[in-house]
């Protein structure tokens, strides 16, 4: 449901509560991953303050990005969602200056980070594509008209 990029943390919650938390994490691509007890990270946020004042706005920011999520699945339809997720991801492309949507991301993987079906995901694809609100085809996506991808989050 999360795309974790270099230096982002995984299933944060259990450092507030210490609770046991069930959690899947697959890979998308080669990382290296670091490791420990819910009692360790505590005792790093205690022995340093600085690393604690960075880490409570980002864990903040992780919890909103988790309630937004949950609005999401329970206010909007497959389309909106799809929406609201390219445009949560959208990324510079520094070679062309257009917005890159999530590529290398395969149409199953973006269903099930919106709770759908990759038919779905392909079918909301191919209209987008015919409305010259994005162009490209599978995992190589550019969006073409901002305006009208907002309002498809919006509906």
């Amino acid at each position: 449901m999360f795309l974790v990029g270099p230096g982002d943390g995984f299933d944060l919650i259990s450092l507030l509560d210490g609770e046991w938390h069930d959690a899947v994490a697959t890979a998308l691509d080669d990382m290296e991953v670091l490791s420990t007890t819910v009692q360790q990270a505590r005792g790093w946020l205690n022995q340093h303050p600085d690393f604690n004042r960075a880490f409570l706005p980002y864990l903040g920011q992780q919890m909103h990005g988790l309630a937004d999520q949950v609005a999401d699945l329970s206010l909007y339809d497959t389309e909106a969602r799809l929406a609201r997720l390219i445009l949560r991801n959208l990324v510079p492309d520094k070679l062309s200056q257009e917005l890159s949507l999530l590529n290398e991301l395969s149409q199953e993987t973006l269903a099930s980070m919106i709770g759908s079906v990759r038919v779905v995901v392909t079918r909301h694809l191919s209209k987008w594509k015919q409305q010259k609100v994005i162009s490209g085809r599978r995992g190589l996506w550019t969006l073409l008209d901002l305006q009208a991808l907002l309002e498809k989050a919006e509906q």
